[in-house]
């Protein structure tokens, strides 16, 4: 119903307050999705969909020096609003030192990173070509935009670095808003598997029901 936003949040502020639903923290979706529109071929993205939108439980926005906190529940008609909303706020009681904390692995939990550890930790890295093809590569592409058969070309090539034991995301996010301070950091987890990025461009956004693309 219209009304029922306006509701529960004066049954919230009741029991707790100070909290305030109506206020400048709305839910967010997050998602994303492949370039090409079909299913990946097996292989490392066989737990990433091609499209995928989800609505996080649990969502914490920091910028210009103020956070926010928002936390979205699913609500069945039979269930006992009374019960969900003093759950909710007792969540919401424990997200306070989560939320004045730094974000950085100590304070998600994270493990410390494996350099840190006594002897640090053993990678091997397996590259797709060897470094020579790569660079022939390159200058065929120059002397392609030389000649005028392209204006453009974009090259990369893949890594696959391998450790014992599982990854340390946390640090490793942290160690990436480090480094890229202007791009956009983010991880994703599907299963056991997680997409971590580092983006510097905006490909596509939506706002007020205008799409921007780069």
């Amino acid at each position: 119903a219209p009304e029922a936003p306006v509701a529960v949040g004066a049954r919230i502020a009741a029991l707790s307050g100070c909290v305030d639903v109506l206020g400048g923290a709305p839910p967010l979706f997050v998602g994303g999705f492949s370039f090409n529109g079909r299913t990946p071929a097996a292989g490392a993205w066989d737990s990433f969909s091609a499209g995928r939108m989800v609505l996080p439980e649990l969502l914490v926005r920091r910028a210009g020096g103020e956070t926010g906190a928002t936390v979205c529940l699913r609500v069945s008609p039979e269930e006992d609003i009374d019960a969900l909303l003093a759950a909710l706020i007792a969540r919401l009681d424990a997200l306070e030192e989560f939320v004045d904390a730094p974000l950085n692995a100590e304070s998600l939990g994270g493990a410390s990173s494996e350099a840190d550890s006594p002897g640090g930790a053993e990678y091997r890295v397996v590259a797709d070509r060897s470094h020579g093809a790569f660079l022939a590569q390159v200058d065929s592409a120059l002397e392609a935009i030389r000649a005028g058969d392209l204006e453009k070309v974009v090259l990369a090539r893949s890594l696959e670095v391998l450790h014992p034991g599982r990854f340390a995301v946390v640090p490793f996010l942290d160690e990436l808003r480090g480094l890229y301070p202007h791009c956009t950091v983010m991880a994703r987890g599907r299963g056991a598997d997680i997409l971590v990025a580092a983006s510097q461009e905006l490909l596509v956004s939506l706002a007020d029901g205008a799409v921007e693309a780069c």
